[in-house]
């Protein structure tokens, strides 16, 4: 689907875990239309406990608004148990998404170059009239 930049979004996956699992780390990779890995991201700082129960789950990341600039990304998700990367499940690239800047940058609503775009903050302040 399509995504304005100036709004948030987020990415989830929801999944279920019959058996209780230790350090369960459920995360997704990011690439450009190019093939260029843009991001990664994983839950494990999220849950506080050291092992999941049996039960339904959902993990979401949420991305900031004016992150990523106008193009179309694709993700995969992995669930893993660290330290050795037992890799539990890897799917390939299944979701994809399309950012749009509809308002573009400065008076002539131009695309930025680059994949990403945040609001950074500028100040000006003048070196020949300090206040």
């Amino acid at each position: 689907g399509m995504i304005d930049s100036r709004q948030h979004f987020s990415i989830a996956l929801e999944y279920e875990i019959l058996t209780s699992v230790r350090e369960l780390r459920v995360g997704f990779m990011m690439q450009d239309n190019q093939g260029v890995t843009i991001c990664g991201s994983t839950d494990c700082e999220t849950w506080p406990h050291t092992a999941r129960p049996p039960g339904a789950y959902v993990s979401r990341c949420a991305f900031p608004r004016h992150l990523l600039n106008t193009g179309t990304y694709r993700v995969l998700f992995g669930v893993e148990i660290p330290p050795y990367l037992t890799q539990l499940i890897r799917t390939p690239y299944c979701l994809s998404f399309e950012i749009e800047d509809v308002m573009g940058h400065g008076p002539k609503h131009q695309q930025l170059p680059g994949v990403i775009t945040p609001a950074l903050r500028w100040k000006i302040e003048s070196l020949s009239n300090p206040q």
